[in-house]
């Protein structure tokens, strides 16, 4: 799960873009239901955060898996969730 902070970095050369076009190459598609906007909509209203930010975060709570994010915001508001792209390494092949 990454955010838009994460997606802008596939295109752009800027740091960790390495790490965001690796994390890209590795990622696997959810489904997506009501309850994840109703989520959402909630976690916007109690963060006082935009609902696209929620909605990575609603997302990534219903998958059970973190997002990868540069945003500061939402890294301190979520530390069990959020992590820095600078973190991400590439998975070991089995």
């Amino acid at each position: 799960m990454v955010d838009a902070s994460v997606c802008a970095k596939w295109y752009l050369d800027e740091e960790y873009s390495d790490r965001a076009r690796l994390l890209r190459d590795e990622f696997v598609k959810g489904q997506i239901r009501g309850e994840v906007y109703r989520e959402a909509a909630r976690l916007s209203l109690a963060q006082e955060i935009t609902v696209y930010d929620a909605a990575y975060v609603a997302l990534s709570e219903h998958l059970r898996a973190l997002f990868y994010t540069v945003d500061k915001k939402l890294l301190d508001r979520f530390p069990r969730r959020a992590r820095h792209i600078r973190i991400f390494k590439e998975q070991a092949s089995s």
